[in-house]
């Protein structure tokens, strides 16, 4: 998603792909989790995933990581998921966990539970309170995937020479001062979660201001690289190393 030229359920042509060797995927997006396509090389050959599609795209990776820990080259995986996102479908399980929680996720700055989530085109429209628990589901349902992809990596010994990041386009409003979605710019919708694991890091909390421009450079630097003076953004590899400084008064 966001490779491509066209929007629309579709092959992305190589020479779309940024760059990148391998391509599994589609362009755009779609709006049933349970009905994802995916191509591969082949523009004719139009796959299902089998499952929820979170649960699909975490087996495609797991296998790639498979393939890439008995190589020696370094490498790079970028693994896109969709949900959680309207209309929020996790497999029962996980929405069963918050069917009957009627207080969930109560935020003070939300003026009125009186809401619906109404979005025609895909036929989805429900109140605020089962949006929450169904949006929330799918973060655990999430969780349990990246759990997936963790445990691959220490089966195959790549969490002692990789850095794994975890984070996401833009939060949800879920009510919070009287909006539902994504499009305010208040702290709900723009504050994003971003977990960096990996060799010499040092798990901890900072409360460092990190922009979506500093991936490149930061990344960069994590992996010993070096940086060119062109890249937008400063690295924060040493915030992720321990350092109390903070490279950013603002963003």
């Amino acid at each position: 998603e966001g490779l491509g030229a066209v929007h629309g359920n579709r092959w992305v042509p190589p020479k779309y792909r940024a760059g990148f060797d391998r391509f599994v995927g589609w362009e755009s997006g779609h709006a049933d989790h349970w009905k994802a396509p995916v191509w591969r090389d082949d523009p004719d050959a139009r796959q299902q995933l089998e499952g929820h599609e979170t649960d699909g795209l975490t087996t495609i990776a797991c296998n790639e990581l498979e393939q890439l820990a008995s190589r020696e080259r370094p490498f790079a995986l970028f693994l896109s998921y969709q949900a959680p996102h309207p209309p929020c479908s996790a497999p029962s399980q996980y929405v069963e966990r918050y069917r009957r929680k009627e207080k969930l996720h109560e935020r003070p700055n939300i003026p009125s539970h009186d809401m619906t989530y109404d979005v025609p085109a895909w036929n989805y429209r429900p109140d605020l309170r089962e949006f929450i628990n169904h949006y929330f589901a799918e973060i655990t349902h999430l969780d349990a995937a990246i759990q997936r992809v963790l445990d691959t990596m220490t089966r195959l010994q790549l969490d002692n020479n990789t850095v794994f990041i975890f984070t996401s386009d833009h939060g949800e409003l879920a009510g919070a001062h009287g909006y539902l979605g994504k499009g305010p710019m208040y702290e709900e919708s723009v504050h994003i979660p971003l977990f960096v694991r990996g060799p010499g890091i040092v798990p901890r909390r900072t409360d460092a201001l990190f922009s979506s421009v500093d991936f490149y450079p930061t990344v960069l630097e994590l992996c010993g690289a070096a940086v060119p003076d062109t890249a937008e953004g400063v690295s924060q590899a040493s915030v992720i190393h321990g350092s109390d400084s903070n490279p950013r008064s603002s963003l």
